[in-house]
């Protein structure tokens, strides 16, 4: 049996809800008899656009090796942030660019932080 953290569980659910968000904005898109729509195109392509952000970002956030409360506060700004980004224009390269770059740079920093703090207790030791 799989063990899995409340960390995890909630990267499933996102995973899960961008899947499905996926799934239903390309159903309602295609143009063939078959399309089958839900919500107005216009309301899946936000939430498959927004979802696909989202999941990027949480992912590099819950990397990070941060303090559980830095980490919900920058879940909660990018949250914030990435609906504005893809309210103002949903298919822009610099929405993806500026999310992928900040997770990176919170990633990054974070390791970096960390290797100095080992670094510090090897030389005093």
């Amino acid at each position: 049996m799989i063990h899995l953290s409340n960390k995890d569980k909630h990267l499933i659910y996102i995973f899960l809800c961008f899947q499905f968000s996926s799934k239903l904005y390309h159903a309602c898109d295609s143009d063939s008899a078959h399309s089958f729509c839900i919500m107005p195109l216009n309301t899946l392509h936000y939430a498959d656009h927004y979802f696909m952000l989202l999941t990027l970002w949480i992912t590099l956030v819950s990397l990070s090796n941060l303090s559980k409360k830095l980490k919900n506060f920058l879940h909660f700004l990018g949250t914030i942030f990435l609906s504005l980004i893809v309210e103002y224009d949903r298919t822009s390269i610099w929405s993806l660019v500026i999310s992928i770059t900040v997770g990176l740079f919170v990633l990054i920093s974070s390791c970096v932080s960390i290797q100095n703090q080992l670094n510090r207790v090897n030389f005093i030791l």
